[in-house]
């Protein structure tokens, strides 16, 4: 028993020198052969576990600042272990059922492998900040924007969705932001009808657009056609019908606002119009005695397959047609002016004159009134004025196929100038005589 203590105890100081020795060479070696490291990982994703027990409630959440996403991830283990990881192997996982009154989830990160042998594990951020609300669905109608210019010469016509609305849902306050759905189709160039798939976008009350993955849509994008027309500027042509009141004229003067029109359709439909008529009654001046002023909208006139080219032109055409007093004139009309026609065979025609000396003998001339706008009846001269006598009237009138010898009251047809009318119908005496 002596021994073995003296044994124990005998240079002690040594013996504890040697065991530290031991350790320290065989901490050296260990760690030399698999040292303890660490390694970093980024953008883990956290998956959220048991979100039903928000979304079955009527509830949306949202997540905030991106923090379902953990920046780094350390993990110290030895280098043997360490060396097989991916960031694969890193599982970040936050459970909703662990929600706290700030609403914020716990992060809890490990590995799918080696995790018992792992050091330590740390990420940047422990918690997943939460915005949760009402859940809101709003309907909206969904128009197409045409985005820069076509060719010279062709304007937009029909714009057409395969679908005509859209359906989102998402958080109330985020809902409650979006105020109209669009889709833009860029036109540049284009001559041809256009037929393409176009996405869908959200904008605000002040045409912000609004991109938030918190809202879901019903589709994400949608058919739209485009109709291309070509186009082409045409005079307005208006028809003016009736008469203006007794003694009164229509005086040339016309006023149309505009006087000419852009038209847009295919080409065949362009092709051959010349003018756009305005012919439907709306003009009609019958027994008036002052200026005819009105307006008429042209698109119901429009033919089939045309329409107005310009949409900041409403359609709305302003008319003023013209009416004066008619001036009146007196004329004496040499008869040799008038003309006897269909005169029978074998006979002549004398017409007799009005004997204003009471001689016996004709004066020689017909006294006729005229009348029309006053420049006109100031210039017009004897020599502008002819008539005519159709003896075929006296025939039909006495049912025969020629008439006796006599005299006849016959009406003259006067031919006058533009703008220039009798006032009253004149008639002559008309000798027929069998010829020698």
């Amino acid at each position: 028993m002596s021994f073995l203590k003296r044994l124990i105890t005998q240079n002690i100081g040594l013996k504890l020198l040697s065991l530290l020795f031991a350790a320290a060479l065989w901490f050296l070696v260990t760690n030399l052969d698999d040292p303890t490291i660490t390694v970093t990982y980024s953008n883990i994703q956290v998956n959220i576990r048991n979100t039903s027990l928000i979304t079955s409630q009527g509830m949306v959440y949202e997540v905030l600042d991106g923090t379902d996403v953990i920046p780094s991830v350390k993990i110290t283990a030895p280098r043997s272990i360490a060396d097989t990881f991916t960031r694969e192997n890193v599982v970040a996982t936050a459970d909703m059922s662990n929600l706290s009154s700030l609403d914020t989830l716990t992060i809890n990160v490990t590995t799918n492998k080696y995790a018992n042998q792992i050091e330590s594990i740390t990420p940047s951020i422990d918690t997943v900040r939460l915005s949760i609300e009402e859940s809101k669905t709003k309907t909206l109608a969904l128009s197409a924007i045409p985005l820069g210019a076509l060719e010279e010469g062709y304007v937009i016509g029909q714009i057409t969705t395969e679908q005509n609305v859209l359906r989102i849902t998402g958080p109330e306050s985020a809902i409650d932001r979006v105020e109209t759905a669009n889709v833009s189709v860029d036109v540049t160039g284009f001559t041809t009808d256009i037929d393409t798939d176009a996405e869908i976008d959200l904008y605000d009350a002040d045409g912000e657009r609004i991109s938030l993955p918190s809202i879901r849509k019903n589709i994400d994008d949608v058919r739209v056609t485009i109709s291309i027309l070509k186009t082409r500027r045409v005079p307005i042509h208006v028809v003016v019908t009736g008469t203006p009141g007794e003694g009164y004229l229509l005086n040339g003067d016309m006023e149309v606002v505009p006087d000419t029109v852009l038209l847009a359709g295919k080409g065949t439909s362009l092709q051959n119009l010349e003018e756009l008529t305005i012919a439907d009654g709306t003009f009609d001046v019958t027994g008036l005695t002052g200026d005819l002023t009105t307006s008429v909208n042209i698109r119901s006139m429009l033919p089939i397959g045309v329409s107005l080219g310009d949409s900041d032109f409403s359609g709305q055409v302003s008319v003023k047609v013209g009416i004066v007093r008619a001036v009146a004139r007196q004329m004496d009309i040499p008869a040799t002016h008038i003309t006897v026609e269909h005169v029978p065979e074998g006979m002549r025609a004398v017409i007799q004159t009005p004997d204003e000396d009471d001689d016996g003998i004709g004066d020689g001339v017909i006294h006729t009134s005229i009348q029309g706008l006053q420049d006109k009846v100031k210039a017009l001269t004897v020599a502008d004025i002819t008539g005519v006598i159709d003896l075929n009237e006296l025939t039909e009138r006495l049912g025969v196929e020629k008439p006796q010898a006599g005299s006849y009251t016959l009406p003259v047809k006067w031919t006058l100038p533009q703008d220039i009318y009798q006032s009253e119908s004149d008639k002559v005496i008309v000798y027929l005589e069998e010829e020698e």
